[in-house]
């Protein structure tokens, strides 16, 4: 009996201060729940704007790769009658030259590439001719990158505020049992793990978190090499994986010319494996290997997603080379196969 008159004053300021604090803990943690849930929303905002964005450039590039083979169709179809000696459809193919493609034109006839060795070997080099959408699928690439940084920004952001959630609820725990210990010792001690807890600068409830802790950088999965093989007879095995690189490509293309100056024609079975497109900022307007090898392929076969099918046949040429060119989906491998073989 004689401890409880002790005891009291310290529950008197323990409990009202413990009762102040989860007050205020209780409108902190609302308070944080909402501003974590507010950062989420404009994160995946931002992330769908920059998958609106990638696509948007993905679709210049097709765009502008469809343009471009129309464009040096008609210019090796100008060369062709221009061997032949008939300067009356040389000219007719020069007149429907679009503004760009004649200023290329105009631009290369100046170096005189029938005389001047040193002269661009056509007029779609990078200096005499841009690929239409080119600097516009650059930029809307540059936005989608700004937007997944601001997106990354607004996760981490996200995660502090529910880092100090957490820490809130913690808090509520120590003030609603401060005082209920009967050990004075006890009881501030809770009443000091709740201030401490309470005083605790926000910021530093996140610093044991990764800075990517919502946006992990995973493993690179879409880096995988395009791989030639080479098969009895004529047949060239191409299989891509994942996102197709420029310098990978080029390292294929230097293998089909020894397989072409070895066996002549080729027949080519493209074998799309977990693809995702092609590498971003490449110069994909190269059309060196297309010019002087287009007709070197009797068949091109592709298997893979039909999703991509419109995109594929755009860039391999299809309709503008001698040989066919013919999509088939995952499941198709065999039919393809069969197709070349005949």
């Amino acid at each position: 009996m004689a401890e409880n008159p002790t005891e009291s004053p310290q529950r008197k300021w323990i409990e009202p201060v413990a009762a102040v604090l989860m007050a205020l803990t209780t409108l902190c943690t609302a308070w944080c729940s909402y501003e974590s849930a507010a950062w989420t929303r404009r994160s995946n905002r931002l992330m769908n704007e920059s998958n609106a964005l990638e696509r948007s450039a993905a679709l210049l590039d097709v765009q502008g790769n469809q343009a471009l083979i129309v464009h040096t169709s008609m210019f090796m179809q100008l060369l062709a009658a221009q061997h032949a000696g008939n300067e009356q459809l040389a000219s007719f193919y020069a007149e429907r030259f679009p503004p760009d493609v004649k200023k290329a034109y105009e631009a290369w006839l100046a170096q005189k590439p029938f005389e001047n060795r040193a002269a661009d070997a056509h007029p779609f080099v990078p200096n005499l001719y841009q690929v239409r959408g080119a600097a516009e699928a650059t930029t809307a690439r540059a936005n989608a990158a700004a937007r997944i940084a601001q997106a990354r920004d607004a996760g981490n952001r996200s995660g502090q505020y529910l880092a100090n959630t957490v820490l809130f609820a913690t808090v509520l725990f120590f003030a609603g049992t401060a005082g209920k210990f009967e050990q004075p010792r006890v009881r501030l001690s809770a009443a000091a793990s709740v201030w401490r807890c309470s005083l605790s600068p926000l910021s530093e409830c996140s610093s044991c978190l990764p800075p990517n802790e919502f946006f992990p950088q995973t493993p690179n999965q879409t880096s995988m090499s395009a791989n030639l093989e080479h098969h009895d007879g004529r047949l060239c095995v191409l299989r891509v994986g994942g996102e197709l690189k420029k310098s990978e490509l080029d390292a294929a293309q230097s293998e089909f010319v020894e397989k072409i100056a070895v066996a002549g024609t080729v027949k080519l079975l493209v074998l799309l494996e977990n693809f995702s497109g092609w590498e971003r900022g490449a110069d994909w307007g190269d059309t060196d290997f297309f010019f002087s090898h287009r007709n070197d392929f009797e068949k091109i076969a592709v298997v893979g997603n039909p999703r991509w099918e419109a995109q594929v046949l755009a860039f391999t040429g299809a309709g503008l080379r001698k040989g066919p060119v013919k999509f088939f989906a995952e499941t198709a491998e065999s039919e393809a196969r069969a197709w070349l073989a005949e």
